[in-house]
């Protein structure tokens, strides 16, 4: 019950979980996420750690007091042991009212509130050092959105996309398309590099965002092949569940009050789609039935390696 050796297996715990983790789980994602998701890891396992040491702390100060009833216990045992009545029922000339039977009784009494206050404190260390063996990080499965590229419109808000306008504004299509090829190869492409691709390639459609013709012929400059078409269920379905981002165009409705570009990155267990949506964050925290892209979709793109 030392309190090193249980620190020593806390921060061992740790050490074998990080090592333990996949090199490549956060392969291609983007600097901005990695970090955020970073932070929330350290964040969790800062928090566990020091509820485990808050609780450690607390043993360490009941094993302080069980040690002390232990040499109680051992106290009274000696002194039981060794006390050795003259005769029965002589009494004490300097306490008249007590006789050996009554000191006998008083140092049974004593060591049974010491036995008790020792099993006592004994259980509630167990139960401390056996909750601090049982808070673990949290254990969560990634999903297809958790390791895709993410970058988003409010964070380039002073990027130009041509005309006065800016990729926070505008640039959807560059968005996409940036998560999209940073996600599947082994190039770091930033919003602002997909946008001026599309400037000096003519795919800037002022009034209208970016030309759907962009998107195919980015992706095979940057050597992925890319399949437009009207939405379908089959290939959306087949496609995110062979690792297949989709890129796609919904247009006014449910979803939103104008048409923009969106990626869908991939398929729940139980049928959801993820998505990453440019111009939202908390839509991409969020899992959608199928349907509102076979309803609300326009146009989308199947690309892949």
């Amino acid at each position: 019950m030392e309190a090193r050796e249980e620190v020593e297996k806390i921060l061992e715990n740790y050490v074998n979980d990080i090592n333990n983790i996949d090199p490549n789980t956060w392969s291609g994602t983007s600097r901005e996420y990695f970090t955020k998701k970073a932070t929330e890891s350290i964040t969790e396992c800062s928090n566990v750690l020091s509820s485990q040491l808050t609780d450690l702390e607390t043993a360490i100060e009941k094993y302080t007091s069980w040690k002390e009833a232990n040499r109680y216990i051992q106290y009274y045992d000696d002194l039981l042991e060794k006390f050795q009545i003259p005769s029965p029922g002589r009494v004490d000339e300097r306490n008249p009212n007590s006789s050996p039977k009554r000191v006998i009784d008083n140092y049974v009494s004593k060591r049974k509130s010491w036995v008790n206050k020792e099993a006592a404190l004994r259980n509630e260390i167990n139960t401390i050092l056996e909750k601090i063996k049982t808070q673990k990080l949290e254990e969560k499965e990634l999903t297809a959105t958790d390791s895709f590229v993410k970058f988003y419109k409010k964070d380039y808000t002073d990027a130009s996309y041509g005309n006065g306008t800016t990729i926070a504004s505008a640039g959807g299509g560059p968005l996409a398309m940036a998560m999209v090829i940073s996600t599947l190869t082994d190039k770091e492409v930033s919003p602002v590099d997909a946008a001026n691709w599309s400037l000096e390639h003519g795919y800037r459609s002022y009034g209208n965002g970016t030309a759907w013709a962009y998107v195919e012929d980015y992706a095979k400059e940057n050597g992925l092949n890319c399949t437009q078409s009207n939405v379908n269920a089959d290939s959306i379905m087949t496609n995110l569940k062979e690792g297949n981002p989709v890129v796609m165009v919904i247009g006014e409705g449910t979803y939103t009050d104008e048409g923009q570009f969106i990626v869908l990155t991939g398929v729940t267990d139980d049928g959801k789609i993820e998505i990453v949506d440019p111009g939202s964050e908390e839509k991409s925290k969020q899992t959608y039935d199928l349907d509102l892209f076979l309803n609300e979709g326009t146009q989308q793109w199947i690309i892949s390696n």
